[in-house]
């Protein structure tokens, strides 16, 4: 029980409490002249240190929760079965772009619903612009920061991205089902609430919340039947690049 509580604590204190805070400290140290990717714009450094103190506050969450919840030997399990996980990682990168095709032609069904909707309003003399308003908001946010991150320096911002998604997985896919009532079930819809944290406008997170639902059904149900982490990164890593792809066209 104890741990339960500690374990919601955490998720609610860092994902909805210290990305605004971390988002204002970030923009503040871009501003004041540190020699942090000189070269680079105010935006570009934004967005690098935002990323850089978003996981390494994510990377302490994972060590202490892993303390609490993970024994020694589920880490030893991972290191020991190296030589199949690779051989997964091919199948990973399927799985990634199956989802992303599955999560696309969810969004796509939601964005004529939401259409529908628009236009039912506007008969009625209500201006509504909900479709429109949700591509725009999941523009922004979470996704520019991870986008200008990149931009700004290809390897340590994909670096950051991948290390980012690896705590995701090991808190939602093998720490929360552990420790939660509901397990796997509990951890995928706190895994897509999650989606809505830091933003602006909360709309902007519905695309993001379509692809967390078609994940935490996927990779939650095989972390529970093959416990393995690498290859759920590489799949959560395949799914967001390629989702990416597919929005921007």
């Amino acid at each position: 029980m104890i741990i339960t509580a500690i374990a919601l604590t955490l998720y609610v204190g860092y994902y909805f409490v210290s990305k605004p805070f971390l988002r204002k400290l970030s923009n503040a140290a871009a501003r004041s002249g540190l020699p942090i990717l000189a070269n680079a714009t105010i935006a570009e450094r934004q967005a690098t240190i935002q990323m850089s103190l978003v996981v390494a506050a994510h990377l302490i969450m994972v060590c202490f929760l892993s303390l609490l919840v993970l024994p020694r030997q589920w880490w030893l399990y991972q290191a020991s079965h190296l030589g199949i996980q690779s051989i997964a990682v091919l199948l990973a990168v399927l799985l990634g772009v199956g989802e992303s095709v599955a999560s696309g032609v969810l969004a796509e069904m939601l964005y004529t619903v939401l259409g529908w909707i628009d236009q039912r309003r506007e008969q009625l003399g209500h201006p509504s612009h909900l479709a429109v308003e949700m591509v725009e908001a999941s523009a922004g946010g979470w996704m520019k920061t991870i986008r200008v991150s990149v931009e700004a320096n290809l390897i340590v911002g994909a670096a950051l991205l991948t290390l980012q998604l690896a705590c995701e997985e090991i808190i939602f896919r093998f720490i929360f089902p552990r420790c939660l009532p509901g397990h796997m079930w509990t951890a995928g819809a706190l895994f897509i609430i999650m989606q809505f944290s830091g933003l602006k406008r909360r709309i902007g997170g519905v695309f993001a919340a379509v692809g967390a639902t078609v994940m935490a059904v996927s990779q939650g149900y095989l972390a529970t039947r093959a416990d393995f982490l690498a290859p759920l990164v590489v799949a959560h890593l395949v799914m967001f690049l390629s989702s990416r792809t597919l929005s921007n066209k």
